[in-house]
């Protein structure tokens, strides 16, 4: 759909479950835009975490795959400071992650001099348990044989990566899922949306008239609950 044929579809709707209703009086274009755009960020905070219906969320089922596809982002990042990395500003939810890391121990493997770069995933840190996995001799963040994962903390909406000061990180790959652009842009109501796929449409337009619904006290927000559920 066009975002004008989701706000059409809205206003719709809501004339089929009350033909009183007198909408275009009541709701501006900008208040339906306003409740769409809770649908969709309805949507992709409950396929991603799996708090649906269905009980399942991000790459557990194709379904769920094929919701949130058009959403899978990668940032790669070469130039990093104090092992710091702001966070991509459409920035959602982490996917996975990829550390490249480095050393100029004598024993680390080379190319024509040149040490090579390894890949490895990263520990999770939290505030809580940072300080005690830093003083941990057996931590997989310190350097043996050649081999470590950093550590990573998310602080505010930077990722702080931690070693033990015997290799270096030379790059960081993050895979994400990204916020979905907003919609009632003016310039873009008559466009297809495409930052979530066509089939997603419709579901989005249910959970905006639940919201609706719920702000009018509505005995139909169980009518568009059951759609929803039967969609999924």
């Amino acid at each position: 759909m066009t975002e004008r044929e989701m706000l059409i579809e809205f206003e719709r709707r809501v004339q089929i479950s009350d033909p009183n209703t007198e909408l275009a009086g009541k709701l501006s274009s900008d208040a339906i835009f306003t409740f769409l755009n809770a649908g969709k960020d309805k949507f992709v905070k409950t396929r991603y975490s799996g708090l649906n219906i269905k009980g399942t969320g991000f790459e557990v089922t194709q379904k769920r795959i094929d919701d949130l596809r058009s959403l899978v982002t990668i940032a790669d990042f070469s130039s990093i400071v104090d092992n710091t990395i702001t966070l991509p500003i459409d920035y959602m939810f982490t996917l996975g992650e990829t550390a490249g890391i480095t050393s100029s121990s004598p024993c680390w493997p080379k190319v024509l001099t040149v040490p090579v770069v390894k890949y490895t995933d990263v520990l999770e840190g939290t505030i809580e348990s940072i300080d005690e996995m830093l003083q941990n001799s057996l931590s997989a963040h310190r350097l043996r044989l050649n081999r470590a994962k950093p550590i990573r903390l998310y602080q505010g909406n930077t990722i702080k990566l931690y070693t033990d000061g015997n290799y270096t990180i030379s790059n960081y790959k993050l895979t994400y899922l990204r916020h979905p652009n907003k919609l009632g842009d003016p310039t873009k109501t008559n466009v297809e949306y495409t930052d979530l796929p066509k089939h997603t449409h419709s579901e989005i337009v249910n959970l905006a008239l639940q919201h609706y619904m719920a702000t009018k006290g509505s005995q139909q927000i169980q009518v568009f609950a059951n759609e929803v559920n039967t969609m999924e």
